[in-house]
C-alpha cells in the first residue's frame, strides 16, 4: 500500500438495526449538471440625453474639470437562483442574465460540451459633474454578450445571475461618455430528474394489472445525460505552491562516481485553485566533482503527479507521489518513482527518487518559502 492510499478513518458505527428501518424512496430533484462562475469584461460608448448636452458643453468651454461616475445596482445574493425555467427577456432597467442560445462543441481533448451564448442586462446610472457640482444624470444600461463551455446537454436549463458590477466611466466630449463595465456571474445547468436517496436515477413502477382495455405507455423517466468529464470535477484537500531548495553531500552512488550534489531546488504547483488538475514540479539537480573541477546541472520535471496526502499521518505534513524524469546533455532519461514530503511543523522538505530500484533521498530541503492552503475550510 502507497502513502496515497492511506487516508484518516473518520465518524462512527451505525446500529445494523436503524438500517433495516430504511426503504428506499424515489424524490423529484432539480439535478445540477454544471455550476460555474465566469468573467465578463465590456466598454461601451454611451451618447448623453439631449438635455445634458448643453450643460456638458458649457461647462468643457469654461475650463471646468467635468468627471462622470457611474454606479450600479448591488447584487441580492441572499436570494438563491430559482430552479425554474430561466426568463425569456431582460427588462432594460433590471439586472439580469439569461441563456440565448447554445450549440454542441467538441473540446480539443475529445471531451464533449455546449456552448452557450449568454447576455447580461446591466443597468447603470451616470452622473456628470463640473468642478464638484452635478449638472446632469440619467438611466441608461448595457448589454454585454460572451459565450461559455457548460455540460447543457437537450433537457437542461440555463441559469444565471450576476454577483458582482464593477463600472468605470470617462468624458470624451459632450456627445460621449466611455463606460467600462466588469461583472462576474454565477451560472448553473439543472434538469428535473428523480432520484434514488442513495443517489441513483429510479425509474417509474411497473403498471398494476388491471381489468382494463390494455395501454402501451411510452417510456418515461429518460434524463439528460451527465457530463462526469466537465461536472462535478474533484478536489483536492490541499494546495501546495512555493520553492523548496538545499545544499547536501549525498554519498550514495556517488562516491562510486566522485560525484557530490550540493544544491537542488524545486518549483512545486499542486493543486492549483484546489483542482486535481495543473499541477506541477519542476527544479533542478546541481552535481559537482569532489574536487569541484566541473559541475553538471540535470534539470527534472514530474510528469505523474498523484493528488497529495495532507495533514496525515500527522497534522502540518503532506506528501505526494508519482513520476519524474533527469534531462541529461539534453537527453530526456527514464520515468523515476519519486516521494516528496513537506513537513511544515519543521519546515523541511525531502524528496526521494527511486533509481533503478536505489532509493535516491534528498534531505534536507527547506520548505520555509513553500505554502500550504487547507482547501477543506
Amino acid at each position: 500500500m502507497s502513502v496515497k492510499d492511506i487516508k484518516p478513518i473518520r465518524g462512527g458505527q451505525v446500529d445494523p438495526s436503524f438500517l433495516a428501518q430504511l426503504d428506499p424512496e424515489c424524490i423529484r430533484v432539480q439535478k445540477v449538471y454544471d455550476w460555474t462562475v465566469a468573467n465578463t469584461q465590456d466598454q461601451r460608448d454611451i451618447a448623453p440625453p439631449i438635455e445634458c448636452v448643453q450643460p456638458i458643453a458649457y461647462a468643457i468651454a469654461s475650463g471646468q474639470l467635468v468627471t462622470v461616475t457611474c454606479t450600479a445596482p448591488t447584487p441580492d445574493l441572499t436570494i438563491p437562483i430559482v430552479p425554474t425555467p430561466a426568463p425569456l427577456f431582460c427588462p432594460t432597467d433590471e439586472l439580469c442574465c439569461l441563456e440565448i442560445g447554445r450549440e454542441d462543441v467538441t473540446l480539443v481533448d475529445g471531451t464533449q460540451a455546449q456552448l452557450v451564448a449568454i447576455v447580461s442586462s446591466i443597468p447603470l446610472h451616470l452622473v456628470v459633474s463640473a468642478n464638484g457640482t452635478v449638472i446632469c444624470e440619467f438611466d441608461t444600461h448595457v448589454k454585454i454578450f460572451q459565450k461559455d463551455v457548460l455540460c447543457a446537454p437537450q433537457g437542461t436549463n440555463v441559469l444565471c445571475r450576476v454577483t458582482q458590477i464593477i463600472c468605470d466611466s470617462v468624458l470624451l466630449n459632450e456627445n460621449q461618455i466611455v463606460v467600462n463595465v466588469n461583472i462576474c456571474k454565477e451560472i448553473q445547468v439543472e434538469a428535473e430528474v428523480k432520484l434514488e436517496v442513495i443517489a441513483r436515477f429510479c425509474r417509474p413502477r411497473a403498471p398494476i394489472p388491471a381489468n382494463i382495455l390494455p395501454l402501451q405507455c411510452p417510456p418515461v423517466g429518460q434524463f439528460p445525460p451527465q457530463c462526469p468529464e466537465i461536472f462535478p470535477t474533484p478536489s483536492c484537500d490541499c494546495s501546495v505552491t512555493g520553492i523548496a531548495s538545499g545544499e547536501f553531500y549525498v554519498p550514495i552512488l556517488f562516491d562510486l562516481l566522485g560525484l557530490s550534489i550540493i544544491a537542488t531546488s524545486l518549483n512545486i504547483n499542486l493543486c492549483p485553485n484546489c483542482q486535481t488538475t495543473g499541477s506541477t514540479i519542476v527544479g533542478s539537480l546541481t552535481v559537482l566533482t569532489l574536487l569541484g573541477i566541473s559541475a553538471v546541472i540535470v534539470p527534472l520535471e514530474a510528469t505523474v503527479i498523484n493528488p497529495p496526502v495532507c495533514n496525515f499521518p500527522t497534522p502540518g505534513v503532506t506528501t505526494v507521489t508519482g513520476f519524474l524524469t533527469l534531462t541529461v546533455d539534453g537527453l530526456v532519461g527514464l520515468s523515476l518513482p519519486f516521494t516528496l514530503v513537506i513537513d511544515k511543523n519543521t519546515n523541511v522538505a525531502t524528496l526521494t527518487i527511486n533509481i533503478l530500484g536505489i532509493p535516491l533521498t534528498l534531505t534536507p530541503l527547506s520548505a520555509a518559502g513553500v505554502t500550504v492552503v487547507d482547501c477543506t475550510l
